[in-house]
């Protein structure tokens, strides 16, 4: 069997339910948000992938060593505007 070069995996997941913060539209059951993260060390990068489901909407984020590297908005990959230093 081969090796993820470096080994290793982490993942935390959590779920909450809330209300408060701003105001707005009246009805339904409030707030709902659902953040699941996972993270793997992958040939020597550590790769993050966070999954963020909030008022019906879903978002995921991949970030490669600290950087966004691929976002998508309920499916639907979005261009990322890469800023070189």
């Amino acid at each position: 069997m081969g090796s993820l070069g470096g080994g290793g995996f982490t993942s935390f997941s959590s779920t909450s339910f809330g209300g408060g913060g701003g105001g707005g539209g009246g009805g339904g059951i409030g707030n709902f948000r659902s953040v699941s993260t996972s993270t793997k060390i992958i040939n020597g990068r550590k790769i993050t992938t966070k999954r963020i489901v909030e008022n019906g909407q879903e978002r995921v984020e991949v970030e490669e060593d600290g950087q966004l590297r691929s976002l998508t908005i309920n499916g639907k990959e979005q261009l990322l505007r890469l800023e070189h230093k």
